[in-house]
């Protein structure tokens, strides 16, 4: 299954990214989902610095995937990591 995350312009750097992704783990956990997998622009240094700080490991990159900017393919193991601070 393939859905779609996007937090809005005017609602950046206000941890709602961070509460989302928790929120999104804490249901795959419910679900006994064991493994996590993102896509996030090359260019989104924001968005790829929150994701590395949560735990999500690049493991692969997706030539330019989004027009002409590459992206990259991160996942994370829910089964090892620690619940929301």
């Amino acid at each position: 299954m393939r859905r779609q995350v996007d937090i809005t312009l005017a609602y950046h750097r206000k941890g709602i990214a961070q509460k989302k992704l928790y929120e999104i783990e804490t249901i795959f956990k419910e679900r006994d989902i064991k493994e996590y997998r993102l896509e996030v622009r090359e260019d989104n240094i924001a968005a790829s610095n929150l994701c590395q700080k949560l735990g999500y490991k690049k493991v692969g990159k997706l030539a330019k995937h989004y027009d002409n900017t590459h992206g990259s393919y991160l996942k994370k193991n829910l089964t090892t990591t620690a619940s929301q601070p």
